[in-house]
């Protein structure tokens, strides 16, 4: 390619270029890191970086992965341009526009579609959340597909036009005449000395600072760059690669990968860890659903409460000198709660179909304690103060089978939440007590009319309590002054929890004014309560903020308790285990049991063998896993190769190797067990669907 040497500053516009190209992406790509996980100064759901070593660190791996990006899309749209009769300045023009719309596109992309499906922890964990949902991803995208075709259709149209008049103004005043354009060699050898370069810098992020690779992660550059080297190095064609984590224990065995189910006693340890299952190890119990004998039962009216992102630990709490739960303190002292209760996964999607479900592992049509209650001759209702279609959940819990069903798509226009797509809407207890109590009235009227003393089993799913923690339709409980969503940050960390006290404290308010109506409404007949939560919440606790990033007891216990409800119930209990339980224990008529007499109580029993399994967000592949006992929990994350053992109190302790050794045995055991045991149940299930009359 014929170039011309010259003075003046055009000699440099190709270096000037694409230095100014590597700054835009860079800047563009930590603008919008800030503006949707808040990575420089902590946000909902994120982990965040501060200080000046740790930004320095960043501003440079980010750089060098941004420079490797810029110049290997300046060498491919230069090799294009080659044969076409530009001007210099146009050529370089078309390639720095290249280089910039791959990566902001891809920004622009990804920020829309975190915005339409709510600020979560990833893309990734958004797949994985809504059970690999591509279609659910995309639907939800679709609502936004207009407004960003035309974004695009317009930027490609200013960079066209932008093109086409610098080539006019250089054939008709010479200007950037001296501008000389790299040759493609020159370039590819600078591509492949920087992608040398990125691939130290991605690696050594994880080694340095893993809070580093989370920030670079979402970033084009980043992903695109290890996409390449993992299909790259993917040699025997499993999915893993070089840079792919968990790390690939047999790069040249395709049935040998961290994912792969471990074969029991086969000698071969197909996933990498922790050695061959051994053929004695068992999964965690969990209480199996098997069905209710209707004959003879008790059929109390059930009322459940659910609530969304509640701490377990502000029962019993107080702020300011006021109790932040005065209604549930009440109601655990005269039915009977556990300290002990966790959700398996801390996301609402799987958390809410495990306790529905009764399995550790749901799937699409299972059958749900709402066939339990059909099936002995309930009316159910279902409220929600959400979109409860979110992640496909209506054949996660079976909401199609309800008698009578509501959510806060039904009054969208009085949502609290920002926006209304199925992964952000949300609207008051106000709003939801108003179609509570006008759908007890109208079951209430029924009743008289009819009295068959038809049992009724309400579900009221209270959301109130989600970020951003509060909202205008709120009352001040506890003489707080809620702070607003743009401050919520780690430097007002106690601000932030008083907010969230302020909302727990209406949350509490709201469930007492339902208990009341539901007792009104069924005229005061046997009944039982049931109140608990889809998982925890961290605010500002270990530097974090919201779920499904960690599974300590902050994140992972949910508020327990029960009212008119007896039997025995094992601790530490794990959210799938209700299903099951209350099968057994709800519907048994107490011993001695007369109309009037005392409602029956559970009993909460700690079982020193017993353990909570937790992963996030699927079983098959989690990015951590955990195994909760009354002496702690040990949890390991997957993609860091990083153990951690707590205490009973949830701190962090330290033990000797061997133990350490031992506690991840155990973890890796019970999760192999478990995927065993799921993986069965799920090929038992197909072999039914392919055997039943007029299945393909």
């Amino acid at each position: 390619m014929t170039t011309r040497n010259g003075s003046g500053y055009a000699r440099y516009s190709c270096a000037l270029l694409l230095l100014a190209c590597v700054l835009v992406v860079s800047t563009v790509d930590a603008l919008l890191l800030e503006a949707s996980q808040t990575f420089f100064t902590a946000g909902f759901n994120g982990v965040y970086i501060q200080g000046p070593g740790a930004l320095l660190a960043f501003a440079l791996l980010s750089a060098v992965a941004d420079a490797c990006l810029v110049v290997g899309l300046w060498a491919l749209a230069l090799a294009w341009l080659s044969r076409r009769r530009w001007t210099v300045m146009q050529k370089l023009a078309s390639a720095a526009l290249f280089s910039l719309t791959v990566p902001l596109g891809i920004d622009f992309v990804f920020y829309q579609v975190g915005a339409v499906l709510g600020r979560m922890a990833s893309i990734p964990i958004l797949w994985e959340v809504s059970g690999g949902g591509f279609q659910l991803m995309l639907s939800q995208a679709a609502l936004h597909a207009v407004p960003l075709a035309i974004v695009l259709a317009c930027a490609g149209l200013a960079g066209a036009g932008a093109v086409w008049g610098i080539g006019r103004l250089q054939r008709a005043t010479g200007w950037g005449s001296d501008a000389t354009v790299p040759t493609p060699r020159r370039l590819w050898l600078g591509f492949g000395a920087l992608l040398v370069g990125a691939v130290v810098a991605i690696v050594s992020a994880d080694r340095i600072e893993p809070r580093l690779s989370v920030g670079l992660g979402p970033k084009p550059s980043v992903r695109l760059l290890t996409g390449v080297v993992r299909l790259v190095t993917d040699i025997d064609r499993d999915g893993f690669g070089l840079l792919s984590r968990p790390r690939d224990p047999a790069p040249f065995d395709g049935s040998r990968h961290a994912f792969a189910l471990d074969v029991r006693a086969n000698g071969v340890d197909e996933n990498g860890f922790a050695g061959d299952l051994p053929a004695d190890v068992r999964a965690p119990a969990t209480v199996v659903p098997e069905g209710i004998d209707a004959a003879g039962q008790r059929r109390p009216d059930v009322l459940v409460i659910y609530l969304e992102s509640f701490r377990a630990d502000r029962l019993g709490r107080s702020r300011n000198g006021h109790e932040i739960t005065p209604f549930f303190n009440e109601l655990a002292r005269e039915g009977a709660s556990s300290e002990r209760a966790f959700v398996h996964s801390p996301y609402t999607i799987w958390s809410r179909a495990q306790l529905f479900g009764g399995r550790i592992d749901p799937y699409d049509g299972q059958d749900t304690w709402i066939d339990d209650f059909k099936a002995l001759g309930y009316t159910v209702a279902h409220f929600s103060g959400q979109d409860d279609s979110f992640g496909d959940s209506v054949a996660l819990l079976g909401l199609d089978r309800v008698d009578h069903f509501y959510d806060a798509r039904q009054d969208a226009d009085r949502r609290t939440s920002r926006g209304n797509s199925a992964g952000s809407l949300q609207i008051s207890w106000k709003v939801l007590l108003e179609r509570v109590d006008a759908y007890l009235t109208d079951y209430s009227q029924e009743q008289a009319r009819n009295p068959t003393g038809t049992p009724l089993f309400l579900y009221v799913n209270l959301v109130d309590t989600h970020f951003p923690y509060t909202h205008e339709e709120l009352d001040d409980l506890l003489g707080v002054s809620p702070l607003s969503r743009y401050d919520i940050k780690a430097k007002n960390a106690e601000g932030v929890r008083a907010t969230y006290d302020n909302t727990a404290a209406n949350v509490d308010l709201a469930a007492r004014r339902i208990v009341e109506r539901f007792r009104e409404a069924t005229g005061g007949r046997d009944h039982a309560i049931l109140v608990t939560s889809d998982h925890g919440q961290a605010l500002f606790e270990n530097d974090l903020l919201g779920h499904g990033q960690s599974l300590t007891a902050d994140q992972t216990r949910a508020p327990f308790i029960l009212w008119g409800v007896g039997g025995d119930w094992p601790e530490p209990l794990g959210i799938a285990d209700v299903r099951g339980l209350l099968q057994r224990n709800l519907f048994e008529v107490p011993a001695l049991e007369e109309k009037g007499s005392t409602p029956p109580r559970a009993r909460f029993n700690l079982d020193p063998s017993r353990a909570v399994f937790h992963f996030m967000a699927q079983i098959r592949h989690p990015h951590i896993i955990g195994l909760r006992s009354a002496g702690g929990l040990v949890s390991y994350h997957l993609d860091r190769e990083a153990l951690d053992l707590y205490g009973p109190d949830d701190a962090q302790r330290e033990v000797p190797a061997e133990d350490r050794r031992r506690a991840f045995d155990e973890l890796i055991w019970s999760w192999e067990s478990l995927r065993e045991q799921v993986d069965g149940d799920a090929e038992r299930r197909d072999e039914r669907s392919r055997k039943r009359p007029g299945a393909a």
